[in-house]
């Protein structure tokens, strides 16, 4: 299995497993896909383990830029549910994570910040957008409505 199928693997055991909550797992696997990594200059880093505002808040500081929730997984560590941004809804960029862009994996759901903070606005709630604190219909529209503004690329096969 190459390096950039491992994340893909491990979501789709964890969305098959019978242990746990899998259900943020199964929605990135059906809605999202796997993202490439860029680390542009001049994009900087925020305060480590916020991911969530400090990617929400990188992708409004740009017009076009897109706020992407899924999960990340550094080579030797299980994933984790995160978030990052993207210019073209293909090129993952880490605003959190100090790891080596090459041994970094993601795989999420992007969304533009115009819905990111429709949602955050509508549900009261905070990031991350999703929640198992919000009800898995609600999830599932919401992910539903991102995607019908990206041409969904190939994605895990499950």
């Amino acid at each position: 299995m190459t390096t950039s199928n491992i994340l893909t693997a491990e979501l789709v055991r964890r969305a098959d497993s019978e242990h746990g909550d899998s259900t943020i797992e199964r929605l990135v696997i059906q809605y999202g896909t796997q993202f490439g990594i860029d680390r542009p200059k001049g994009m900087r880093l925020g305060p480590a383990k916020n991911c969530f505002w400090n990617s929400y808040n990188g992708a409004g500081k740009h017009d076009g830029v897109l706020y992407v929730e899924g999960f990340a997984m550094v080579r030797g560590y299980p994933p984790i549910h995160h978030a990052w941004i993207s210019l073209d809804g293909i090129q993952a960029i880490d605003l959190t994570l100090r790891d080596r862009a090459s041994d970094t994996e993601f795989y999420g759901i992007p969304f533009s910040i115009s819905l990111a903070t429709e949602e955050l606005m509508a549900s009261g709630a905070t990031l991350p957008l999703f929640s198992l604190s919000k009800p898995i219909s609600h999830l599932h529209a919401l992910a539903e409505k991102a995607g019908s503004g990206f041409e969904k690329r190939p994605s895990a096969s499950r």
